[in-house]
């Protein structure tokens, strides 16, 4: 096998840690142009794995996938079935990453089988996070199940900002419903907890502002959306991609309100 691509990535992996991102993305663009998706096939487990951790942790979802799927082949069945469990989770993530929800529930159906005897394991609230981000769309009574499971595994263990994501997405799947008063609540709650901790970077309280402000939007309650929604753009800056999202839920309050002229111009911006 050629060892190039695996060690230009892994060097890229180790310039973006210190920063320096133009000589990281130079050698990760030299990576990918020598990667030949018609000899994975002839790979072995380890080069595979190796292949699939570096491509993911880069963002290179979709070129991550096939070699996700040639370890999780080569896997023995003796195998530690928490570490199978692992590759399919990631798999899953990868296709979620890409859009392919119903390609995720696939893999991630599979991995809570091998997972459910291990609920102490910490992975376990991550895999289903990433199963409630799979069908939230398709399946969203199953989505609420998965996530209200995860809330309640960081909760039980008073790893509150942990189970943020999860009550933030339980937020959305009930504003995705209807379940405005819900959202609402969900929403606060997290805004509460990552107010709370100063270590957490302005963006994450940026995201859940902006997301109230879309649930009072939906009520009816424009002031108060409004007044989250410049809290938001305040916290967010233009390296954060959120402000984007942010601007174009400010021109849809004004569109929501009447206001075309001021909606126009904000859905620009975005």
């Amino acid at each position: 096998s050629n060892p190039r691509p695996l060690l230009y990535l892994h060097q890229s992996l180790l310039l973006q840690k210190q920063g320096r991102a133009e000589e990281s993305n130079q050698l990760r663009n030299d990576a990918l142009g020598l990667l030949d998706r018609k000899t994975i096939s002839t790979q072995s487990r380890g080069y595979c794995y190796l292949m699939a951790d570096a491509l993911h942790k880069l963002g290179e979802y979709s070129r991550a996938i096939p070699f996700w799927e040639r370890t999780i082949l080569l896997t023995s069945e003796a195998t530690d079935p928490t570490l199978v469990a692992s590759d399919l989770h990631r798999l899953g993530e990868c296709f979620c990453r890409v859009g392919l929800k119903d390609h995720a529930a696939v893999p991630l159906r599979a991995t809570l089988r091998l997972m459910k005897d291990f609920h102490e394991d910490p992975r376990r609230a991550g895999l289903l996070l990433t199963l409630g981000n799979a069908l939230r769309k398709s399946a969203p009574s199953e989505a609420e199940a998965c996530y209200k499971e995860a809330a309640e595994w960081y909760a039980a263990r008073l790893l509150y900002l942990s189970a943020t994501p999860a009550w933030g997405n339980l937020g959305i799947l009930c504003s995705e419903q209807g379940r405005h008063s819900e959202a609402l609540e969900y929403q606060q709650k997290v805004l509460r907890i990552r107010e709370q901790s100063p270590t957490l970077a302005k963006a994450h309280i940026g995201t859940v502002l902006n997301n109230i402000a879309a649930c009072y939007m939906r009520m009816g309650r424009f002031a108060e959306a409004h007044q989250s929604i410049d809290r938001a753009i305040q916290l967010l800056t233009s390296e954060d991609v959120g402000l984007a999202s942010a601007y174009s839920t400010k021109g849809m309050i004004f569109g929501d309100s009447g206001d075309d002229v001021q909606a126009v111009e904000w859905l620009h911006r975005a």
